[in-house]
């Protein structure tokens, strides 16, 4: 997942090109259903998680006191939520 597609593309390319396997995955991270989907994804391809790792995250510059409702919002549902319910969901049975 991330936020440059053909970037991560040429990634898998390199990494296919050694013989391994890679997956490009779409999604937002502070939605559910986007998690739901791309572990989905990953079981479909892979077979199960194995490993995972959280590398998402949102950081804004400025400061504290000018940080408005809707940039913490932001923050927290990627951050937090995001990271909390990937991480319940990636480590539940692969039914």
């Amino acid at each position: 997942a991330g936020r440059d597609a053909d970037a991560a593309s040429r990634k898998v390319a390199e990494i296919e090109a050694l013989g391994r396997k890679g997956l490009v995955i779409e999604a937002d991270i502070g939605e559910i259903s986007d998690i739901d989907q791309m572990i989905g994804s990953v079981v479909s391809a892979f077979g199960g998680v194995d490993i995972v790792v959280h590398n998402a995250g949102v950081t804004l510059p400025g400061v504290l006191i000018d940080i408005e409702e809707a940039t913490l919002e932001l923050m927290q549902r990627v951050n937090a939520k995001g990271t909390f319910f990937f991480a319940t969901e990636s480590c539940a049975p692969n039914d």
